[in-house]
Protein backbone atom coordinates (compact mmCIF):
# COMPACT_ATOMS: atom_id res chain seq x y z
CA UNK A 1 0.00 0.00 0.00
CA UNK A 2 1.15 3.22 -0.92
CA UNK A 3 1.37 6.23 1.50
CA UNK A 4 -0.50 8.76 -0.17
CA UNK A 5 -2.81 9.31 2.11
CA UNK A 6 -3.34 12.16 4.64
CA UNK A 7 -5.53 15.24 4.97
CA UNK A 8 -4.33 18.67 4.26
CA UNK A 9 -6.10 21.95 5.50
CA UNK A 10 -8.76 21.82 3.05
CA UNK A 11 -9.04 18.49 0.93
CA UNK A 12 -8.74 14.92 1.92
CA UNK A 13 -6.60 13.17 -0.80
CA UNK A 14 -8.47 9.64 -1.53
CA UNK A 15 -7.36 6.26 -1.64
CA UNK A 16 -5.64 4.93 -4.94
CA UNK A 17 -8.63 1.59 -5.31
CA UNK A 18 -8.44 0.56 -8.54
CA UNK A 19 -4.69 0.87 -10.37
CA UNK A 20 -1.63 2.92 -8.69
CA UNK A 21 1.73 2.85 -11.03
CA UNK A 22 4.93 4.78 -9.85
CA UNK A 23 8.39 4.95 -11.20
CA UNK A 24 9.24 5.99 -7.90
CA UNK A 25 8.27 3.36 -6.19
CA UNK A 26 11.31 1.87 -6.38
CA UNK A 27 9.90 -1.74 -4.07
CA UNK A 28 7.62 -2.60 -6.77
CA UNK A 29 9.71 -2.54 -9.82
CA UNK A 30 11.57 -5.26 -10.91
CA UNK A 31 13.15 -7.29 -7.83
CA UNK A 32 13.13 -3.69 -6.04
CA UNK A 33 15.57 -1.00 -5.37
CA UNK A 34 16.18 -1.12 -9.49
CA UNK A 35 19.34 1.15 -11.36
CA UNK A 36 19.18 3.93 -13.69
CA UNK A 37 19.23 1.68 -16.66
CA UNK A 38 17.86 -1.68 -15.96
CA UNK A 39 15.15 -3.00 -18.28
CA UNK A 40 11.62 -3.48 -16.48
CA UNK A 41 9.93 -6.79 -16.36
CA UNK A 42 7.66 -5.82 -13.98
CA UNK A 43 6.14 -2.94 -12.43
CA UNK A 44 3.87 -3.48 -9.01
CA UNK A 45 0.38 -2.44 -8.47
CA UNK A 46 0.02 -0.42 -5.06
CA UNK A 47 -3.30 0.05 -4.74
CA UNK A 48 -4.47 -3.40 -3.85
CA UNK A 49 -6.25 -4.64 -6.97
CA UNK A 50 -3.04 -6.59 -8.13
CA UNK A 51 -3.06 -5.33 -11.20
CA UNK A 52 0.58 -5.66 -11.63
CA UNK A 53 2.08 -5.00 -15.54
CA UNK A 54 4.79 -7.26 -16.92
CA UNK A 55 6.79 -7.94 -19.93
CA UNK A 56 8.83 -11.28 -20.21
CA UNK A 57 10.66 -10.61 -23.56
CA UNK A 58 13.87 -8.79 -22.53
CA UNK A 59 13.80 -6.98 -26.21
CA UNK A 60 10.27 -5.41 -25.34
CA UNK A 61 10.90 -4.23 -21.78
CA UNK A 62 11.34 -0.63 -21.29
CA UNK A 63 13.97 1.11 -19.35
CA UNK A 64 13.49 2.69 -15.43
CA UNK A 65 15.62 5.64 -15.02
CA UNK A 66 16.06 6.73 -11.61
CA UNK A 67 16.13 10.59 -12.36
CA UNK A 68 15.20 13.37 -14.84
CA UNK A 69 11.34 14.34 -14.88
CA UNK A 70 9.82 17.13 -14.00
CA UNK A 71 11.42 19.68 -11.64
CA UNK A 72 12.00 17.68 -8.50
CA UNK A 73 14.40 15.32 -10.55
CA UNK A 74 12.01 12.19 -9.97
CA UNK A 75 12.06 8.96 -11.76
CA UNK A 76 10.27 7.58 -14.62
CA UNK A 77 10.16 4.84 -17.13
CA UNK A 78 10.96 5.36 -20.64
CA UNK A 79 9.14 3.36 -23.46
CA UNK A 80 10.74 3.43 -26.98
CA UNK A 81 7.97 3.70 -29.06
CA UNK A 82 9.60 0.85 -31.05
CA UNK A 83 8.45 -2.37 -29.43
CA UNK A 84 8.42 -1.61 -25.85
CA UNK A 85 5.08 -2.05 -23.76
CA UNK A 86 4.43 -3.74 -20.41
CA UNK A 87 1.07 -5.91 -20.09
CA UNK A 88 -1.83 -6.84 -17.69
CA UNK A 89 -2.98 -10.28 -19.37
CA UNK A 90 -5.94 -10.53 -16.94
CA UNK A 91 -9.84 -9.69 -17.23
CA UNK A 92 -12.03 -8.48 -14.34
CA UNK A 93 -9.91 -6.34 -12.28
CA UNK A 94 -10.92 -2.51 -14.19
CA UNK A 95 -14.02 -1.50 -14.24
CA UNK A 96 -16.01 1.29 -15.49
CA UNK A 97 -17.17 4.18 -13.98
CA UNK A 98 -13.50 5.57 -13.14
CA UNK A 99 -11.50 8.08 -12.88
CA UNK A 100 -8.06 8.45 -14.04
CA UNK A 101 -4.73 10.41 -13.39
CA UNK A 102 -1.93 10.22 -15.72
CA UNK A 103 1.94 11.63 -15.31
CA UNK A 104 4.06 11.46 -18.58
CA UNK A 105 5.75 12.95 -20.88
CA UNK A 106 5.21 11.88 -24.85
CA UNK A 107 7.78 11.67 -27.24
CA UNK A 108 7.28 12.31 -31.54
CA UNK A 109 8.42 9.68 -32.96
CA UNK A 110 5.27 7.53 -33.62
CA UNK A 111 1.26 7.66 -33.47
CA UNK A 112 0.45 5.32 -30.43
CA UNK A 113 -1.60 4.35 -27.64
CA UNK A 114 0.57 5.31 -24.11
CA UNK A 115 -2.49 3.55 -22.14
CA UNK A 116 -4.69 1.18 -23.31
CA UNK A 117 -7.23 -0.24 -20.87
CA UNK A 118 -9.00 -2.98 -23.18
CA UNK A 119 -8.95 -3.65 -27.08
CA UNK A 120 -11.69 -0.57 -27.49
CA UNK A 121 -10.45 1.78 -24.86
CA UNK A 122 -7.19 3.58 -24.86
CA UNK A 123 -5.40 7.11 -25.16
CA UNK A 124 -4.10 8.03 -28.70
CA UNK A 125 -1.51 10.53 -29.04
CA UNK A 126 -0.53 12.12 -33.02
CA UNK A 127 2.99 11.95 -33.69
CA UNK A 128 4.49 15.23 -34.73
CA UNK A 129 1.55 17.50 -33.16
CA UNK A 130 0.87 16.07 -30.29
CA UNK A 131 -2.90 16.06 -30.03
CA UNK A 132 -4.64 13.56 -28.33
CA UNK A 133 -7.57 11.54 -27.69
CA UNK A 134 -9.41 8.76 -26.27
CA UNK A 135 -11.24 6.26 -27.86
CA UNK A 136 -14.18 4.92 -25.83
CA UNK A 137 -15.29 2.36 -28.06
CA UNK A 138 -15.59 0.75 -31.35
CA UNK A 139 -16.41 4.18 -33.30
CA UNK A 140 -16.41 6.53 -30.39
CA UNK A 141 -13.36 8.67 -30.49
CA UNK A 142 -12.99 12.25 -28.95
CA UNK A 143 -9.81 14.27 -30.00
CA UNK A 144 -8.48 17.07 -28.55
CA UNK A 145 -9.64 20.39 -31.21
CA UNK A 146 -5.87 21.69 -30.72
CA UNK A 147 -2.70 20.11 -29.95
CA UNK A 148 -1.88 20.76 -26.44
CA UNK A 149 1.63 20.58 -25.25
CA UNK A 150 2.14 17.29 -24.42
CA UNK A 151 6.09 17.11 -25.23
CA UNK A 152 6.85 18.72 -21.94
CA UNK A 153 5.92 17.00 -18.59
CA UNK A 154 2.17 17.02 -17.85
CA UNK A 155 -0.62 15.76 -15.98
CA UNK A 156 -3.55 14.81 -17.78
CA UNK A 157 -6.96 13.59 -15.84
CA UNK A 158 -10.52 12.41 -16.77
CA UNK A 159 -13.17 10.58 -15.54
CA UNK A 160 -14.79 7.47 -17.46
CA UNK A 161 -18.63 6.58 -17.31
CA UNK A 162 -20.36 4.82 -20.00
CA UNK A 163 -22.80 7.15 -21.52
CA UNK A 164 -22.13 10.17 -20.15
CA UNK A 165 -20.45 13.70 -20.78
CA UNK A 166 -17.05 14.34 -18.62
CA UNK A 167 -14.21 16.72 -19.09
CA UNK A 168 -10.43 15.80 -19.74
CA UNK A 169 -8.40 18.12 -18.15
CA UNK A 170 -4.47 18.90 -18.75
CA UNK A 171 -2.19 20.63 -15.78
CA UNK A 172 -5.59 21.09 -14.15
CA UNK A 173 -7.52 23.01 -17.07
CA UNK A 174 -10.24 21.54 -19.50
CA UNK A 175 -8.89 20.32 -22.67
CA UNK A 176 -11.86 18.61 -24.03
CA UNK A 177 -15.11 17.62 -23.48
CA UNK A 178 -15.77 13.85 -23.74
CA UNK A 179 -19.26 11.39 -24.46
CA UNK A 180 -18.62 8.31 -24.53
CA UNK A 181 -21.90 6.18 -26.51
CA UNK A 182 -23.90 4.13 -23.69
CA UNK A 183 -22.75 0.60 -23.63
CA UNK A 184 -19.12 1.41 -24.10
CA UNK A 185 -16.31 1.33 -23.37
CA UNK A 186 -15.43 -2.86 -22.20
CA UNK A 187 -12.82 -3.09 -20.10
CA UNK A 188 -12.78 -6.37 -20.16
CA UNK A 189 -9.95 -7.23 -22.01
CA UNK A 190 -6.13 -7.12 -21.34
CA UNK A 191 -4.46 -3.93 -20.28
CA UNK A 192 -0.93 -2.30 -21.79
CA UNK A 193 0.92 0.30 -21.25
CA UNK A 194 2.68 1.74 -24.44
CA UNK A 195 0.92 0.30 -27.18
CA UNK A 196 -2.50 -0.35 -27.73
CA UNK A 197 -3.06 -4.36 -28.89
CA UNK A 198 -2.54 -4.70 -32.65
CA UNK A 199 -1.77 -1.13 -32.73
CA UNK A 200 1.52 1.03 -32.86
CA UNK A 201 4.09 1.61 -29.96
CA UNK A 202 4.38 4.66 -28.52
CA UNK A 203 7.56 6.52 -26.94
CA UNK A 204 6.78 8.87 -24.37
CA UNK A 205 8.14 8.61 -20.29
CA UNK A 206 5.59 7.66 -17.52
CA UNK A 207 5.95 9.00 -13.80
CA UNK A 208 2.88 7.65 -12.62
CA UNK A 209 -0.85 6.35 -13.19
CA UNK A 210 -3.59 6.45 -10.41
CA UNK A 211 -7.13 4.94 -11.09
CA UNK A 212 -9.99 5.22 -8.74
CA UNK A 213 -13.23 2.91 -8.69
CA UNK A 214 -15.93 5.51 -9.65
CA UNK A 215 -16.01 8.68 -9.69
CA UNK A 216 -14.17 11.15 -7.96
CA UNK A 217 -15.83 14.55 -6.40
CA UNK A 218 -14.20 17.80 -7.63
CA UNK A 219 -12.71 18.62 -4.64
CA UNK A 220 -10.85 14.92 -4.47
CA UNK A 221 -9.81 15.46 -8.36
CA UNK A 222 -8.20 18.88 -7.13
CA UNK A 223 -6.80 17.09 -4.26
CA UNK A 224 -5.01 14.29 -6.54
CA UNK A 225 -3.60 16.91 -8.96
CA UNK A 226 -2.17 18.88 -5.96
CA UNK A 227 -0.55 16.26 -4.99
CA UNK A 228 0.80 14.99 -8.23
CA UNK A 229 2.04 18.36 -8.95
CA UNK A 230 3.31 18.79 -5.49
CA UNK A 231 5.12 15.65 -6.30
CA UNK A 232 6.66 15.77 -9.58
CA UNK A 233 6.95 19.96 -10.05
CA UNK A 234 4.88 19.73 -13.26
CA UNK A 235 2.99 23.25 -14.04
Amino acid sequence: MSSNYYYTTIQKLPQVDLLELSASFGSNINAGSPVDGDPVYFMGDTSGNDVDFVQAVFLRQPIYRDSGFGANNMPYIQFDGINDNLGFPLNGRLSVPYTAFMVSKMGTNTAGAPLSLSSLHWLQVGPVTPSIGIVHGSGDVDTSPAAPDLLNNHLIDWVEEVGTSHAFNLNGALLMNTNPNPGNPNLGGPAIIGQRGGGAPKDFQLAEIRMYDGILTASEITAVRNDLNNKYAIY
